[in-house]
């Protein structure tokens, strides 16, 4: 068995070779290494990084890996998504729930929708329109 390290290596490599891979300075760049255990992570166009980690926090790390906020959800069971495509309005999805938050860019709960009181049966998937809706 692996370490539970290595899946924040691993992580770390994606985003290195996501974000540089098309610029000649990837070779230049450090690996990030998240000081926790990592479920799933996503960046946004600002170079903005977000983990969702093990127990469930959204964390905010700036380009250059310092963390910036943190938002913890323990009422809701296991986060599924995280969308940042926008930087300024982040989704975050509870499947199991069926509910959807959303954070402003501060980490800081700004909507909470629950989409069976909204009329969706089963909602496997959620994501963010480009105008925000």
């Amino acid at each position: 068995m692996l370490p539970n390290k290595f899946g924040n290596y691993l992580a770390a490599l994606l985003f290195v070779l996501l974000s540089f891979g098309k610029t000649q300075d990837c070779l230049a760049q450090s690996p990030l290494v998240f000081p926790e255990k990592t479920k799933n992570f996503t960046t946004d166009n600002l170079g903005n990084i977000y983990t969702l980690t093990a127990d469930n926090q959204v964390v905010k790390y700036t380009p250059d890996g310092q963390e910036q906020f943190r938002y913890p959800n323990r009422t809701l069971g296991e986060a599924t998504l995280l969308d940042a495509t926008n930087p300024f309005h982040l989704l975050l999805f509870f499947a199991q729930q069926q509910t959807v938050l959303t954070l402003d860019r501060t980490l800081n709960l700004s909507g909470q929708y629950n989409l069976m009181q909204m009329g969706f049966q089963r909602a496997d998937a959620v994501g963010m329109a480009s105008d925000g809706q």
